[in-house]
């Protein structure tokens, strides 16, 4: 199993969504990412599917 996982809730906008990177074993939150709308992302000609969710911990 993975040692973590990742969770996606809303922002404090409702168009905003935040992504949460758990580790499994303990619950910490390893990196919380709040990015842009994906009407931004969608809208901005430099977005590279899964630009939002690329990164390393």
């Amino acid at each position: 199993m993975d040692p973590t996982k990742v969770v996606v809730e809303p922002g404090a906008n409702k168009d905003v969504l935040v992504f949460k990177l758990l580790d499994r074993a303990t619950g910490a939150v390893l990196s919380e990412i709040p990015n842009q709308t994906p009407q931004q992302a969608a809208d901005n000609p430099a977005y590279k599917s899964g630009a939002l969710l690329n990164q390393q911990v």
